[in-house]
């Protein structure tokens, strides 16, 4: 099963929900992807689901949910709501269940992915009641993408204010900076610093006036609701984490910025307790600002490439209609295409896509299936001959007798695949994912002895050792962020993956993604996979026939001509080829009288007096047309693949 987690941010946040997973009874194996924030979990028969969802939980994690609301016919005279509702929570995935007999609905929570809108109906049933529509959750594909964006905007907000409260703080404190011991003002940074710090005096002399105690309360001021709001969620999941014994790229966040608000915190409202020990009062609110600001926006850029990371299967998705026209007491409706249920009729009119698999009931047309088959010329189908929702109906009004609807669709299959390959692990993964899961402890451990060693043998008096120990314990945690290590791979399969599928081409999983860059041959069933799918005239053979031109040139634009004026009133995908190569030659095309179109093999008219015919060697042979010249001429087309 494929469920959703939320708040995971950073390898070793996929280490911890993996591990915490594959600990569970019953579960054979557990995949976690950042990209998509999903886990995907092997188990047997036996394993609960509220079981998974725990996990998820006491590794620090939650697992997402939806809300989606089911009509149920009569439920205002039910004679018990507690029972029907304590059914819907016995479904597996269902987390929420609260009725609403005024308006006649239940609104169920569950988990997507997990829960099936077929139990929770058969749940109502079981209840003495009748579902009087179908279930229906909301667009997987739309959902997500709101979500996306809501996510966009709230750190787009978060990292511009944080953005601006840098550089305000990084201002505010260059007053502070003017007094730096004349020991580090030899280093090239500090000559930067010092002729930077002049301009700002000359430029805000209001500022070099102000007490230093005013400024470093004022610099607290604007850096509280940087680390209160903006990065909030940062000290939030290390305390989760710490809370179940886990630590990820939040802990580092946390611990670095946390710890630099602490020491700048203390030693504005308590001096006394630096200079008693004969340390310099130093602040670092501008730091503490300056990182959480650049963070949030390494997030802002990460979550929109995720974002893109899903337009191809968006697109997949998108291919499949939204409505669909039912024959129901011999009237059309037009229904939503979930509303389709097996064995009803549906209109489909030439140009639009056919709504689910199923047979033709009714009608004569040629289907475009180059989304399912790589073929571009569109297939004829007649009375009894399969279709497949997603596919073109390029020429005539078809009636389809619904066989597969809704996720059984070979177009649902299509996306499932798609999004199970896009969250499968390579094996290069399993190897970051071994590294992401010490990578943490052992930055925390590498930041301690850094302390330790710069506080013990560091500058001595009266240099503050104490100041050196915290810049370099803060510097390790925060440039030593894991975020790269655990989405880079997921991402490039995601891409990968899509961009394929978007092309027609499916790949079955991280590991086959992999091995294709070993790949040096291809082998093809099918010259029709790649090619334009535009038909095209490349040659014309010609024959003599009573009044032909006597000049090859002027036999074949007659020839062009004559089939031209017939193949102007068939929609036949050869017959627009033909119309457009007269067109090409610059012939003027006459009209054609007597029109006779035969399904699948030809068309006969009448221009200027003869009898013409277009059609298959076949056709023409029903027709007392010798086509015996013309055999070898075919025959070496062919061989060439034209």
């Amino acid at each position: 099963m494929t469920f959703p987690v939320v708040g995971m941010t950073c390898a070793g946040c996929v280490n911890a929900v993996r591990r915490r997973l594959e600990r569970e009874p019953g579960v054979r194996e557990a995949t976690v992807n950042l990209a998509t924030n999903k886990a995907s979990v092997e188990v047997d028969e036996g394993a609960r689901v509220e079981s998974l969802v725990a996990a998820v939980r006491e590794a620090g994690y939650d697992v997402g949910t939806e809300t989606a609301s089911l009509l149920v016919e009569g439920l205002r005279f039910a004679p018990s709501l507690s029972r029907l509702e304590d059914l819907v929570r016995a479904v597996p995935g269902v987390t929420r269940a609260v009725s609403n007999p005024a308006a006649e609905h239940v609104r169920v929570t569950f988990i997507p992915g997990v829960a099936q809108p077929a139990d929770i109906e058969q749940a109502v049933r079981l209840a003495g009641l009748e579902v009087a529509a179908p279930f229906r959750r909301a667009d997987p594909i739309e959902r997500e993408r709101q979500l996306r964006a809501r996510e966009i905007r709230d750190l787009s907000w978060k990292a511009a204010l944080s953005g601006l409260m840098a550089l305000a703080s990084m201002v505010a404190s260059m007053p502070l900076m003017a007094d730096m011991s004349a020991g580090h003002r030899a280093d090239v940074l500090s000559r930067l610093m010092m002729a930077f710090n002049a301009a700002a005096a000359d430029a805000l002399p209001f500022l070099y006036q102000l007490d230093p105690r005013a400024l470093k309360i004022g610099l607290f001021v604007i850096t509280l609701p940087v680390v209160a709001w903006a990065g909030r969620a940062f000290y939030v999941s290390a305390w989760r984490g710490f809370k179940h014994r886990t630590a990820d790229m939040n802990t580092l966040i946390g611990l670095g910025t946390g710890a630099a608000m602490l020491y700048s915190t203390v030693a504005t409202f308590a001096p006394g307790l630096f200079r008693g020990a004969g340390l310099a009062a130093d602040v670092y609110f501008e730091a503490v600002s300056a990182i959480i600001a650049l963070v949030l926006l390494g997030r802002l850029l990460e979550a929109r490439a995720k974002g893109r990371t899903g337009d191809a299967l968006r697109r997949l998705f998108a291919i499949a209609p939204k409505t669909a026209r039912v024959i129901r007491d011999g009237d059309e409706i037009e229904v939503g295409v979930d509303e389709v249920e097996k064995g009803e009729l549906v209109r489909v009119r030439p140009g639009e896509r056919i709504p689910v698999d199923g047979a033709v009931a009714q009608g004569y047309s040629a289907v475009d299936e180059s989304m399912l088959t790589g073929e571009p010329m569109p297939v004829t189908k007649r009375e009894g001959d399969e279709v497949f929702g997603g596919t073109v109906n390029t020429s005539g009004s078809v009636v389809i007798k619904a066989v597969r609807v809704g996720r059984d669709t070979a177009l649902a299959q299509i996306v499932r695949l798609v999004e199970e390959a896009q969250g499968s692990r390579a094996p290069v993964q399993r190897l970051a994912d071994r590294v992401a899961g010490v990578f943490v402890p052992v930055v925390i451990a590498l930041a301690i002895a850094a302390f330790v060693l710069w506080f013990d043998f560091g500058p001595q008096p009266p240099q503050p050792a104490l100041l050196f120990a915290t810049v370099a314990f803060v510097t390790v945690l925060i440039i030593a962020c894991p975020c790269a290590m655990g989405l880079a791979t997921p991402t490039a399969i995601m891409v990968g993956t899509g961009r394929g599928a978007e092309h027609g081409v499916l790949i079955k999983g991280g590991s086959a993604l992999e091995a294709a860059a070993g790949v040096s041959c291809i082998v093809l069933d099918k010259t029709g996979t790649i090619t334009e799918g535009r038909p095209a005239v490349v040659h014309v053979q010609t024959l003599e026939w009573p009044g032909a031109p006597s000049e090859g040139l002027h036999r074949e634009d007659e020839l062009v001509r004559l089939a031209a004026a017939v193949e102007t009133l068939s929609e036949h995908p050869l017959a627009a080829a033909i119309v457009h190569e007269a067109k090409t030659r610059g012939i003027e095309i006459p009209e054609a009288a007597l029109f006779e179109s035969h399904e699948g093999r030809g068309t006969i008219g009448v221009v200027e007096g003869r009898r013409v015919a277009v059609g298959s060697a076949a056709f023409l042979i029903e027709l007392g047309v010798d086509v015996g010249p013309l055999t070898d001429a075919v025959d070496t087309l062919a061989a060439k693949a034209r």
